[in-house]
């Protein structure tokens, strides 16, 4: 979050941090939003509704679901119970990287979400390091800056932490 905020503050734009169980519809109709956060995150779940790419949840399997392709599952994690004290082991994560323009609310919603926090971490690298954008712009068709687009991203995870995003696939419409 810290990340994303000084990204888009050394861009001139004005930043207000909001709690999910604070916001409310009518804030994401006055300003664009950024979402952080996927299956833990009511506001972005319900605002990804009708793209084309969104999360899934069945127990302890979590993946990413194409609308396009609704059979493919090979971008999921499982998470198992896990006792306290003991710490997940995670050797990929994913994340979907979006920019729309959210006919919900009329403005821009940019959501940056992993099925686990590592891979919510890679989305925000992949966004705030503009070498990765740049790489992926390189296999976008022209005028993508003005149309709605997603990413689907994939990473490595070692001892707990995220290592650099790699594009799966995108989408641009």
């Amino acid at each position: 979050m810290a990340r994303l905020a000084g990204f888009l503050q050394g861009r001139g734009a004005a930043v207000q941090f909001c709690r999910e169980d604070q916001a409310t519809f009518s804030d994401f109709q006055l300003f664009p939003a950024v979402l952080i956060g996927g299956l833990n995150d009511e506001w972005a779940l319900r605002l990804m509704e009708n793209m084309r790419f969104q999360f899934r949840r069945d127990g302890t399997i979590f993946w990413i679901a194409d609308r396009d392709r609704p059979e493919w599952r090979d971008w999921r994690i499982e998470v198992p119970d896990i006792s306290d004290g003991e710490r997940l082991q995670l050797k990929r994560d994913y994340a979907v990287v979006s920019r729309v323009r959210n006919g919900r609310t009329g403005r821009i919603t940019i959501t940056v979400a992993g099925l686990w926090g590592t891979g919510t971490i890679a989305g925000g690298k992949f966004l705030t390091d503009s070498g990765y954008l740049r790489e992926a712009a390189k296999k976008l068709p022209a005028g993508w800056q003005k149309r709605n687009l997603q990413f689907v991203l994939g990473t490595e995870v070692i001892e707990g932490n995220p290592g650099p995003p790699q594009v799966l696939y995108s989408a641009v419409w």
